[in-house]
């Protein structure tokens, strides 16, 4: 493997783990029980793009 491309898998790798991280953290938010209307749109939008299955 290339320089490149070695560098390009730990890139994917770092932004894989990161994603990870922070899907955990939201995960463990809650979102379910939003009560006022900021906190709605947050779990709309959270629940459309970021179910976790």
């Amino acid at each position: 493997m290339t320089k490149q491309e070695l560098t390009a898998l730990n890139m994917a790798g770092f932004i894989k783990s990161q994603t990870l991280i922070l899907l955990d953290k939201l995960n463990k938010l809650n979102l379910d029980d939003c009560s006022d209307e900021m906190s709605a749109k947050i779990c709309t939008t959270w629940q459309k793009n970021f179910i976790l299955i």
